[in-house]
């Protein structure tokens, strides 16, 4: 993999490197599956070979920041400033209150 100072890691730039994967593997029709951070990539193949794409299976994938709506802010705020007391706003997400029942749409 190349080092962070001579690659900038951007979607942009990983869906080069697929890009070239395809070019160079011959795909003619092929099927993504896209899912978390990878979805981006996958959405710009798709937009940029659009009579190759024959579908798009999406797992969790946001396509824009504006996707990230308002239940994401606590952990938002988190990723900006992973300070103990973010962090412990976070704790709707714990396991523990998906399985004892006291797990609440937020």
């Amino acid at each position: 993999m190349p080092d962070h100072q001579t690659f900038a890691y951007t979607f942009e730039n990983l869906t080069n490197v697929v890009e070239t994967l395809v070019e160079r593997l011959g795909l003619g029709k092929f099927s993504l599956y896209v899912m978390d951070y990878g979805a981006p990539v996958g959405y710009r193949l798709a937009l940029r070979r659009p009579d190759q794409v024959q579908a798009l299976i999406v797992q969790n994938g946001n396509a824009y920041n504006e996707g990230l709506r308002e239940f994401w802010d606590p952990i938002k705020t988190y990723w900006e400033d992973p300070r103990p007391e973010n962090r412990t706003a976070l704790h709707f997400w714990s396991m523990r209150s998906q399985h004892d029942g006291s797990m609440r749409m937020v």
